[in-house]
């Protein structure tokens, strides 16, 4: 089933998103903080959550400066705050062909919605003419055939009360309905009406969602038999990623748990492994990382003054580039995030089950290049097994190139609501604007090298007339003075060469140079900082394109409204 579009009806700050068009790969929500992203995506997630204990609730979800006044008017738990739309692919129709025929439905779009109170409502054209002469093809071989299931129930009641002089046409009768019920039975099981079978048919291959956010991270300590005791509805986001992370290297809980030292490390080995060859295929920021995994004996006091020895699970990372181990939860943010989302969603990579991932603010803790390797993540590895919709408000997670996966968020208080919004002519003039017009050196393949100097010269000593100049202060305690050059396409290759440099990736496709001796924090400042100005330099170009574009219109609406007067004198005349 390819989702195709989304409705958000009355959820937390959202009253009607309107129809979001979701695309068949990635669909990217963008807006501000507290615009309305976040819920988008919860109420997406209630639809079909692929993790437990999560449910639609009327008095926590719905808006809450309407919820008391809607209350008195209707049941809140029979709204339906969302709705989306389907279009049903070949494999999803072949098992309902197989049991209702060919032609079961008159259109392959289908609307699935879900209420407050968490029950499924559907709508979808069925042909139940169709159906039923599918049921009763080659037992009817005269006399009109039923058009409904109502009507071939009561010919079935009467072929089997039915009572003849002759006693042969009566057992041809009975026989007949006899018939009649078998495969009525074969094609509707104990389902009451064709409807319900076909949800019954269709409700195993719905979509589930897997929704990630920073509340799923990988705890740095896990309780491994409490962890391997629960049932899955009963953890934590954390211990739900936790519990993914040992599926991930085929853990055997007899091997976790064996006394035996060697056997038990080698299980944690084959873990970390696991893991380690999953984040370096997309962590280019420091390839000489692994995963350490190992348990420990941890003593803690019982309720009755008794001491009991529980068996933590520890992860560890050795950076092999400063030869230090820290635990996982003393990395930084960015690299905790991708490293849990890897873990988490390797448990639904390899399932046949269809599912949607929604992530929420993905890689906010990753810096421009990080968050470059984390779009091709999504590129190359999860839009291939499924489609993703993730929000962001960073510049470095909208690619500029793929504006059509864009879709915005407004808030527009509390008598609009949070709307999704795209318009096609936005797409079409930013992409044109940013590639033809406002950012030529992107087409011509211009790179951005930054050179920074530390206690650099006062900002009034700046001549500013210089292009791409500017003096910032950093995060650090000195200041940072650095000027942009640009550097032909040609030269690319002796930036390239020089391991001096530090490399970003630029979401216009432009890549920024730096001296690779600063801090991280100077870094992303700089990156940043660069990123600004070339956005504040399209700003001011694109509104000197609008205003020489804006003078050709008054032109024609002057040249046309002239004309209408002529033609109307002629007309007269």
């Amino acid at each position: 089933m390819k989702l195709v579009s989304v409705e958000v009806d009355h959820f937390k700050n959202i009253l009607k998103s309107g129809t979001v068009a979701i695309q068949s790969d990635v669909t990217c929500v963008v807006g501000k903080n507290e615009s309305g992203k976040t819920a988008f995506l919860q109420a997406l997630h209630r639809f079909n959550p692929a993790q437990p204990n999560v449910n639609f609730n009327a008095q926590r979800q719905y808006p809450a400066w309407l919820e008391k006044q809607h209350r008195r008017q209707k049941n809140l738990d029979e709204h339906c705050p969302v709705a989306c739309t389907f279009e049903l692919e070949k494999s999803d129709l072949e098992p309902v062909e197989e049991a209702l025929g060919r032609g079961v439905l008159k259109n392959t779009t289908i609307t699935i919605s879900r209420t407050y109170g968490n029950e499924f409502r559907w709508d979808a054209e069925i042909n139940e003419p169709s159906v039923v002469a599918h049921i009763a093809s080659g037992l009817l071989t005269g006399g009109p055939t039923p058009t409904s299931v109502d009507d071939l129930n009561k010919l079935i009641e009467t072929l089997g009360s039915s009572t003849h002089a002759d006693e042969a046409q009566t057992a041809a009768d009975r026989t007949l309905a006899s018939n009649l019920a078998d495969a009525r039975t074969k094609a509707l099981g104990e389902c009451p009406s064709i409807g319900e079978r076909f949800w019954d048919l269709l409700l195993p291959r719905l979509p589930q969602f897997f929704y990630f956010d920073d509340y799923s991270q990988l705890p740095a300590s896990v309780k491994i038999r409490q962890l391997l005791d629960k049932k899955k509805r009963d953890l934590n986001p954390g211990e739900l990623t936790a519990r993914a992370l040992l599926a991930l290297g085929g853990a055997d809980n007899e091997y976790l748990l064996n006394p035996d030292y060697e056997t038990r490390k080698r299980e944690l080995e084959n873990i970390a492994n696991a893991i380690t060859h999953q984040v370096l295929a997309f962590w280019s920021t420091n390839p000489e990382l692994r995963t350490e995994v190992d348990m420990t004996l941890k003593q803690e006091p019982t309720s009755n003054g008794q001491q009991q020895v529980l068996d933590e699970l520890k992860i560890r990372l050795y950076d092999n580039r400063h030869l230090l181990s820290l635990s996982f939860d003393e990395r930084s943010t960015g690299f905790r995030w991708f490293f849990s989302f890897l873990a988490a969603f390797s448990e639904y990579e390899n399932n046949s089950s269809p599912v949607i991932i929604l992530l929420d603010e993905p890689g906010l803790g990753l810096h421009a290049r990080a968050q470059a390797d984390f779009l091709r993540f999504i590129d190359e590895r999860l839009s291939k097994r499924c489609p993703v919709i993730y929000t962001t408000h960073s510049p470095f997670m909208v690619q500029p190139g793929k504006l059509e996966r864009v879709r915005l968020v407004q808030d527009g208080g509390r008598e609009i609501g949070s709307r999704i919004l795209i318009s096609v002519l936005w797409i079409i003039g930013a992409g044109f604007v940013a590639y033809i017009i406002i950012a030529p050196d992107t087409v011509r393949g211009t790179f951005q090298p930054a050179g920074a100097t530390k206690g650099g010269v006062e900002p009034w000593k700046i001549d500013f007339s210089k292009p791409f100049y500017e003096t910032m202060r950093s995060p650090s305690v000195e200041k940072l003075s650095a000027q942009f050059f640009e550097v032909e396409w040609k030269d690319r290759s002796q930036w390239d060469k020089d391991r001096s440099m530090a490399v970003v990736e630029m979401p216009d496709g432009s890549r920024l140079y730096m001296h690779d001796q600063y801090n991280e924090a100077d870094k992303n400042y700089i990156a940043q900082q660069f990123w600004d100005q070339r956005r504040s330099r399209w700003g001011h170009a694109a509104g000197v394109i609008a205003g020489w574009a804006f003078v050709p219109c008054i032109v024609l609406f002057i040249l046309g409204y002239s004309l209408l007067w002529v033609g109307r004198g002629f007309k007269q005349a």
